[in-house]
């Protein structure tokens, strides 16, 4: 039987503890490969144009463009990619703006880990 080739996930996050720690978990997981990590919204979309992963976690805030701006332009530029965005806050405004500009998920960052690396998978599998 072929194994499956592991779903690609780009970290996008201004607080390196959060990315790294995030990068951390992710790396453990058997078929998930994290393919890089940037700081910025700029830097996200430049990296998933670049390494073209199958799902980009991307932080709501974030320096230079947010997490909505990120998600229009990877859907307009990488539309392959699905978007993950992650939040810290409650913010039901940006939840429906998120979803009516085409998110294939939204997580709070409280999120298990076991539900996180779950909900890549199934997000990834959306194909």
């Amino acid at each position: 039987m072929r194994q499956s080739a592991p779903v690609r996930v780009l970290i996008a996050d201004d607080h390196e503890l959060v990315r790294r720690g995030l990068a951390m978990l992710l790396e453990t997981e058997a078929g998930i490969q994290v393919v890089g990590e940037a700081r910025t919204g700029s830097e996200a979309v430049a990296a998933v144009l670049r390494d073209r992963p199958d799902v980009l976690l991307a932080d709501l805030k974030m320096p230079e463009l947010d997490g909505l701006g990120v998600l229009k332009a990877v859907k307009a530029r990488a539309p392959g990619t699905r978007v993950v965005l992650l939040t810290g806050l409650e913010v039901d405004e940006a939840i429906l703006e998120a979803v009516y500009q085409g998110a294939d998920g939204f997580l709070f960052k409280d999120v298990p880990p076991a539900e996180l690396c779950r909900a890549i998978r199934v997000i990834a599998a959306r194909r």
